[in-house]
């Protein structure tokens, strides 16, 4: 019994604390609320971004929202022909790559980030890139292109191809 008061008598004494200030209370909620938010920016970010840290050809293809404008803005017909467009070129350029032994992506991401090997980074807002398509090689300065021009050799080179 004596066991049981002392553990409760502990237990108050160790949950009784000074009473905070308005003032302090106010600033510790204000902190919490910027972090918070700060918190949600930042995890918002990370839902809209790719990092790439190793060798690969990124394709970029636009988001579901970008999708929905697109066949609003145009007749059935020509949107079908830009969506098979879209698809096919990096479809056929994706097929060497098998064959070469390169892995690609698709990138609907509001940002890519290319990590050299020196952890050197480099931030593209996908909507400004003018291409479709990236090459990286972690050890090189990344190569914007389209997917229309892909060209064999130039994969063979920039990727060390023997």
């Amino acid at each position: 019994m004596n066991r049981i008061l002392f553990f409760v008598a502990l237990t108050t004494f160790l949950s009784c604390g000074t009473p905070k200030t308005q003032e302090s209370q106010t600033d510790s909620q204000s902190d919490i609320a910027m972090q918070t938010d700060q918190n949600k920016e930042n995890s918002e970010s990370l839902k809209n971004t790719m990092v790439v840290n190793e060798n690969k050809v990124i394709f970029f293809f636009p988001d579901s929202i970008e999708s929905a404008e697109m066949q609003s803005k145009y007749d059935e017909d020509t949107y079908n022909e830009i969506v098979a467009d879209m698809t096919w070129y990096p479809g056929i350029a994706g097929e060497t790559l098998d064959t070469l032994g390169i892995k690609y992506i698709h990138c609907d991401k509001e940002f890519l980030i290319l990590v050299k090997s020196d952890k050197t980074e480099t931030k593209l807002k996908r909507k400004e890139v003018d291409g479709n398509m990236i090459l990286f090689n972690v050890e090189k300065d990344p190569i914007i292109s389209t997917a229309i021009e892909f060209d064999r050799e130039v994969i063979i080179d920039y990727f060390d191809i023997k």
